[in-house]
């Protein structure tokens, strides 16, 4: 039963909570729970006001969540403990792995890049000799800015690939 006192703090919109303190409802709020029949209102206020979220970063949860779930499930926080551990070995396992062969992938597309643009300036100086210097223009120009555009390119995407892994890092590298 609502006392006097509880009844003018509804009307003023503050609502009494389970831990002693009085929480102000927006007007819009205040309206819809005026609707909610006398009886249930303090149900439906107790429902509204007991929303907690909860945010965890890593890949365990709180000591205090790991604690429920000891209570829910027997050794739970060991069960998961141990799913993020292994977790973790999966990836180190996977990263010692596909790391080196990212490097070799990228070391064996730069020599193959490299005798392609030698053979090519090979090309633009043989028919330069031979007085064909607008094919050796061509193919020794192109090859020239194909080269400078992989490079640029590719050393923004290598400073925008380590901006985004530490954003913390103004400077690039």
């Amino acid at each position: 039963m609502a006392k006097s006192g509880d009844k003018n703090k509804a009307q003023q919109g503050l609502v009494p909570t389970s831990q002693n303190t009085k929480v102000e409802l927006p007007p819009e709020l205040k309206a819809i729970i005026d609707q909610i029949p006398k009886e249930k209102r303090e149900q439906a206020l107790q429902s509204i006001l007991s929303f907690k979220l909860t945010i965890s970063s890593g890949p365990l949860p709180s000591p205090e969540i790991l604690a429920q779930y000891n209570e829910i499930i027997p050794n739970g926080a060991d069960r998961i403990t141990t799913m993020a551990e292994k977790q973790s070995d999966h990836r180190m396992k996977l990263e010692s792995i596909a790391i080196p062969a990212q490097l070799a992938e990228s070391s064996l597309g730069q020599k193959i890049a490299a005798v392609i643009s030698v053979l090519a300036l090979a090309c633009a100086t043989y028919c330069a000799a031979i007085h064909e210097t607008t094919v050796a223009t061509t193919i020794g120009g192109a090859t020239i800015v194909s080269l400078v555009y992989v490079f640029i390119t590719g050393k923004k995407k290598g400073s925008q690939s380590l901006q985004e892994k530490n954003p913390n890092n103004k400077g690039g590298r």
